[in-house]
């Protein structure tokens, strides 16, 4: 309770057999041992305690560290141990009878929606945020959270260093591996994937709000709300006004085509392209909804574009024309992401929840996969040809056989 106090009471009569103030914080979580004798709980004070279940005495304890995230809201006993869960969305496992030594595994995730995916060296980055305020609380401090996945294993690894202050948005790779990111604090930051860990770099400021990031082999493109595109590539940044409100950016492999998709606003539904300089080169008009994906192939020959109705177009980037048209109907509601295998094989995930893998010949899926994701799907990545990551709204990422 947030009285700190834990009590246990009669089962049958409901009266106190014994209470005692045993944490220096609120009690989120209490839970009895296998065999009765011990009780151990989750508290306020980022501690975790095991105590005598008969007296409440402690028996053991170990404090995570100080900040707001490190709270301990959950634990439940183990066959390998006990398990406490932070409000930072880490799951430890720790030895009960030696609770000072600390968590013999720490299992790193994420507890809020998760933003975006991406593929850099063979390992799996993905980013969302968490919250620091209380439920129903009218404020809004969050905290940009990104992971990295060993895919066999299904562990992560999080990112040390100065992250994003605010929630992330998109993450992408670049030929290199590095990972590259963008969030709600306005700034582009680059991260590096090494043996045994991850760590944040550097950190450029943006000029305004970020709405997407692409990035292809050494060149990052991001749109802004100033309704202009921002061009980084070797820590060198350039802006070009856009002229139009625009919702989302790719960049092709070999930095040759970056493509821009509208919003909607003032029936705008284009995808414009242009050089490494800023320079127009097409605009590509068939959509009739608002442009709300874009996806280059492994080899630059074929741009995908998806939008808000619900349709998804390949187009030649080079010539400007498109390749393959009449992908409608497989979704329900505006898709989210598209994505391309090294083999040429495109993927689509939408906020009805569905995953469609296409055959381009037939204009139609070939695999579909509904209800992938409660609320929603956000971001879909190739981990390998035969293998398809995905996240949701759900704060969950799944991999599927494709």
């Amino acid at each position: 309770a947030s009285d700190m106090v834990l009590a246990i009471y009669d089962g049958k009569e409901g009266d106190v057999i014994i209470e005692k103030k045993v944490a220096a914080g609120s009690i989120y979580a209490g839970a009895w041992s296998t065999d009765s004798s011990k009780i151990a709980v989750a508290c306020a004070d980022k501690t975790v305690k095991v105590l005598d279940a008969g007296t409440l005495d402690e028996i053991g304890s170990y404090t995570f560290g100080k900040s707001v995230e490190e709270m301990q809201v959950s634990c439940v006993w183990g066959a390998d141990g006990l398990f406490s869960y932070s409000l930072g969305g880490e799951l430890s496992l720790l030895d009960p009878a030696n609770l000072q030594a600390g968590p013999t595994l720490v299992q790193y995730g994420h507890n809020k929606a998760v933003a975006s995916l991406a593929v850099a060296k063979g390992v799996l980055v993905s980013g969302s945020y968490f919250s620091l305020d209380e439920e129903g609380s009218t404020t809004s401090t969050s905290k940009g959270v990104m992971r990295a996945w060993d895919v066999t294993s299904g562990l992560a690894r999080r990112f040390e260093g100065a992250g994003h202050s605010a929630r992330v948005v998109k993450v992408c790779a670049l030929s290199d591996g590095s990972v590259v990111s963008i969030g709600g604090d306005d700034t582009l930051i680059v991260s590096s994937l090494r043996e045994g860990g991850a760590a944040h770099e550097s950190k450029q400021p943006l000029s305004a709000a970020p709405r997407d990031l692409g990035c292809g082999g050494a060149l990052c493109a991001v749109v802004l709300s100033s309704d202009k595109l921002a061009l980084i590539a070797h820590g060198k940044v350039t802006e070009h006004a856009l002229g139009f409100s625009s919702a989302c950016v790719a960049v092709d492999v070999a930095d040759a085509c970056i493509a821009v998709g509208a919003d909607g606003f003032s029936d705008n539904c284009n995808v414009y392209l242009y050089s490494p300089i800023g320079a127009l080169q097409h605009t590509l008009s068939k959509h009739r909804g608002a442009i709300s994906a874009l996806a280059f192939s492994a080899g630059s020959e074929q741009l995908a574009s998806g939008c808000a109705n619900k349709e998804i177009v390949v187009w030649d980037p080079r010539a400007g024309t498109p390749l393959v048209l009449g992908m409608q109907g497989y979704h329900t509601a505006r898709i989210t992401c598209l994505q391309w295998s090294a083999g040429s094989v495109l993927a689509s995930g939408g906020v009805d929840a569905t995953i469609n893998v296409w055959d381009l010949t037939e204009k139609k899926p070939k695999q579909q996969i509904k209800l992938a994701h409660q609320g929603g799907v956000t971001a879909i990545a190739f981990v390998s040809e035969g293998t398809l990551a995905s996240a949701g709204l759900d704060a969950c990422i799944k991999t599927w056989t494709v």
